[in-house]
């Protein structure tokens, strides 16, 4: 069993002493913005992160790049509440040309919906057997994506075989 070196220096010994991943977990939130860490559930994690974006400065991942609009952050918020029951929550991100977007990177494949800053929604994905699935000029809501079914196998594989 491997034996790992805890940092002692810096940190009270009663936090040096906690698990790595407890570590990360706690040094991933003290630095998150406070609106983040008020946040209750983790839906509500991801809908203020995606509100933080709005404030990004103009070059912000270098030139050209762009904060997302306030159109993409609502459509995207309002796409997180149309997720069937036990979807686990996505990780949010930014792209450099303004568009929010939600992904999931799961042993069951990936999943990335992204809302442009023109109003656009497209979303791509993979299922863990390598399928492909790109999709554009959709509606902000997932039960009215095509191939949802396909789409829950890789976000709540255990949904999907309760609804097939």
């Amino acid at each position: 069993m491997a034996t790992y070196d805890r940092p002692t220096g810096y940190l009270p010994e009663s936090v040096a002493r906690l698990p790595r991943a407890t570590l990360a977990v706690m040094v991933n939130t003290m630095t998150q913005p406070p609106e983040v860490q008020r946040a209750q559930s983790p839906f509500d994690r991801v809908a203020a992160e995606l509100d933080t974006y709005l404030r990004l400065p103009p070059g912000w991942d270098g030139e050209g790049s762009r904060a997302p609009t306030q159109e993409a952050v609502n459509k995207a918020k309002a796409f997180l509440r149309t997720l069937p029951f036990g979807v686990p929550p996505p990780k949010p991100m930014v792209s450099a040309n303004g568009a929010a977007e939600l992904f999931w990177d799961l042993a069951s494949g990936y999943l990335d919906v992204s809302f442009t800053s023109e109003g656009d929604v497209s979303l791509y994905g993979e299922t863990s057997s390598g399928a492909a699935l790109y999709r554009d000029g959709l509606e902000p809501n997932f039960r009215h994506f095509p191939d949802g079914h396909t789409l829950l196998e890789i976000v709540a594989p255990e949904q999907a075989l309760l609804s097939a």
